[in-house]
């Protein structure tokens, strides 16, 4: 996908409230731009797959592609709405896995970053010493575990979280299900880490896996079968246990389909969480499987240590209500940046 400039990005809009249009009215629109230069963006839009035409000649019609509706940049002037005066979908779109079948999520400049990020991990992986890789390891289990919790509400500091993990010592003042939880991310991402063969191609039985373990004795295991709101949103998952297991494995076909692991990962961190398929634990198993098709693809794992709390809610909220990931893309982007300049490095 190539950067488009303010003007491709004015007929998207255009179209967005207004389609269909023909190119005479999309020229008429723009105001001083030639039907030559109106053209030339109309093609390259067609190729990028944010419009689509019907018709021919002089009856050729333009419409936005799904494939814009889930890229295209939000300001962070929504989220200051209310969210009952916010346009929004309240309920689950049961089409999205095959909309985002054939979307291209990265742009061709983000790949390119991303696949040499991917290699300069991979290089300082292998000149690593055994001892070296397992410290540097220990250290993504331990940040990940604290930050991926305290997304949850876990009032563990950093270092409390160390020391729980390290030498099993529980924190003074916090609850069981605060010191469970922290325990629970450990053994997950443990998990993960020692069967990466059973993420190559995932499947419904793996991602259960994963949240079982994530909820050992604080929560039931399972699909379930009530309704769920969510704070903030008017969004409101499926309900019925029969549609969850129907779309979960949706999900994890789309995943498998799609070839790059940034991809595989990105999607299963929002998808997941989407459709909030079990009572708890739902962002939490989306943020261990996300990373999981990263290791299983020897790609760098993400440690979220730098993730701002509000922005990732955003980005969550900006999906549920707009299905579009453009905030939660960015977030991806920088949190890989991040885990590859500061972590197995030689």
């Amino acid at each position: 996908m190539k950067t488009l400039n303010s003007r491709q990005l004015r007929i998207l809009e255009f179209l967005k409230v207004s389609a269909p249009k023909s190119a005479t009215e999309i020229e008429n629109y723009l105001k001083g731009v030639s039907r030559a230069t109106v053209n030339r963006d109309l093609e390259l839009l067609l190729d990028e797959n944010k419009i689509y035409k019907e018709g021919k000649g002089k009856n050729t019609e333009y419409f936005i592609s799904k494939g814009y509706t889930y890229t295209k940049p939000y300001s962070i002037d929504y989220f200051y709405k209310n969210p009952a005066e916010r346009d929004i979908n309240p309920n689950y779109n049961q089409n999205i896995t095959e909309e985002l079948e054939s979307i291209e999520i990265f742009s061709d400049e983000e790949v390119i970053r991303l696949e040499a990020l991917t290699q300069k991990y991979r290089s300082n992986v292998k000149r690593l010493g055994t001892d070296v890789l397992k410290r540097e390891l220990e250290r993504v289990i331990i940040e990940l575990s604290w930050m991926s919790s305290k997304i949850e509400g876990n009032t563990y500091s950093l270092i409390e979280t160390e020391l729980l993990i390290e030498k099993n010592k529980v924190a003074e003042g916090k609850t069981k299900a605060e010191t469970q939880m922290i325990l629970n991310h450990k053994d997950a991402i443990k998990y993960i880490v020692g069967n990466t063969e059973e993420f190559t191609k995932l499947t419904t039985i793996v991602v259960l896996k994963v949240h079982e373990v994530l909820i050992k004795d604080l929560e039931s295991h399972g699909y379930r079968n009530s309704p769920v709101g969510i704070t903030g949103t008017l969004y409101r998952p499926l309900q019925k246990k029969e549609k969850l297991q129907k779309e979960l494995d949706k999900i994890v076909d789309l995943i498998n389909k799609k070839v790059l692991p940034f991809e595989k990962s990105l999607l299963a961190n929002l998808l997941i969480a989407y459709l909030q398929p079990f009572k708890d634990g739902n962002k939490r198993t989306a943020r261990i499987v996300g990373n999981a098709l990263l290791l299983a693809n020897t790609c760098s794992p993400l440690s979220l240590l730098t993730l701002d709390e509000e922005e990732y809610r955003r980005a969550l909220l900006l999906f549920y209500e707009q299905n579009n990931l453009s905030l939660f893309k960015k977030i991806f982007l920088d949190q890989y940046n991040f885990a590859v300049e500061n972590y197995f490095l030689a």
